[in-house]
């Protein structure tokens, strides 16, 4: 019985050191070439997304539209209504009309800020030194049954927030939570990813996006994604 204990412990002791023994940018290097390496992402020069959405028991569509490092539109279709939402590097935009709004807002510049990571393809993760983000390995967390690495991400203004989960063997990501201020609270927004699958310029994307925020729940699945179409930049003025 002993033996068996002193086994265990060892081997305990040898995962633990094995974890350790890897940096956050091994981890992030080896996340990077799992999902297509830095080649396939540098391909894109556009990025059209066609979804398929279940949230607040009903069915919905979504289209998002990425001009990489220019611009990026997300319309979002349900009950016959529609939600658009635009981020530039000047500035973005939005129509709600299931707020009762068929008329565009212009978004606050801390919303555009916080939002203008998306502008990159890669996520957070991807050149984030070269952004002056800072990333950091927290240890481990269970999720979808794996000892998943966990990532601490911080902006470079030091306001956003957000944790990544990498699977040990594929190093996919698996999970990420984000950290933002809503109404002076934090709010924490967590999205599973799964269904990771290659697509023809060689990047690797999770075609299933489970998120759930302020207790709603919100299920995406990709039926297509196009990149490097011709894109008219005109899509992404904000009407009048």
């Amino acid at each position: 019985m002993k033996s068996f204990r002193k086994i265990a412990l060892l081997s305990c002791m040898l995962y633990v050191g094995m974890v350790y023994s890897q940096t956050a940018d091994d981890i992030i290097n080896k996340h990077i070439d799992a999902i297509g390496g830095k080649d396939a992402i540098n391909k894109i020069t556009s990025q059209v997304t066609y979804t398929d959405l279940k949230l607040m028991g009903s069915d919905a569509t979504s289209v998002t539209t990425l001009i990489t490092g220019k611009a990026f539109k997300s319309v979002l279709k349900i009950g016959g209504q529609e939600m658009i939402q635009c981020i530039t590097l000047t500035g973005g935009w939005t129509v709600n009309e299931l707020a009762g709004s068929r008329e565009a807002q212009p978004l606050s510049e801390e919303m555009v800020k916080a939002s203008q990571s998306i502008l990159q393809p890669g996520g957070e993760l991807f050149n984030y030194k070269t952004k002056g983000d800072k990333v950091e390995l927290i240890g481990t967390a269970k999720e979808q049954g794996v000892d998943a690495y966990k990532l601490k991400w911080t902006s470079s203004d030091g306001k956003q927030t957000a944790y990544f989960y990498i699977h040990p063997k594929t190093y996919y990501l698996i999970k990420r939570e984000i950290v933002v201020m809503m109404k002076g609270k934090e709010v924490t927004t967590s999205s599973i990813f799964t269904g990771h699958t290659k697509t023809d310029i060689g990047l690797v994307v999770p075609f299933t996006t489970t998120t759930v925020s302020m207790e709603n729940e919100i299920i995406a699945s990709i039926t297509k994604i196009e990149f490097n179409k011709e894109i008219d930049m005109k899509i992404f003025d904000m009407p009048e």
